[in-house]
């Protein structure tokens, strides 16, 4: 049986195959995300992706969501800078989960 903020994040919100009352169905990837990401986090993810869509560039977004809140912005971040062309680790994970190539 599906879980119904799975159902309502993924299924009646994304899936082009959702018929109501076939709940016992689940796809392969209805089960990893369950078994990966909380509801929470998966609501997260969709408001990210909708605001990098907004956004004029993925890097703009993601220097104003990371650098503009970081303490090493000021006197530490060769990347922010411009002096290194390596982001750090969170800003790496998220730029390529989001990026559309």
């Amino acid at each position: 049986m599906k879980n119904p903020l799975y159902t309502e994040i993924i299924c009646k919100g994304y899936c082009r195959y959702y018929r109501p009352g076939k709940e016992e169905f689940m796809c392969g990837s209805y089960e990893v995300l369950r078994l990966n990401i909380t509801p929470q986090e998966l609501r997260s993810l969709v408001k990210i992706r909708f605001k990098v869509l907004e956004a004029e560039s993925l890097s703009d977004y993601l220097r104003d969501l990371f650098c503009n809140k970081c303490k090493f912005r000021k006197n530490d971040c060769d990347f922010y800078a411009g002096l290194s062309d390596t982001p750090c680790g969170g800003y790496m994970i998220l730029e390529e989960t989001l990026s559309k190539e």
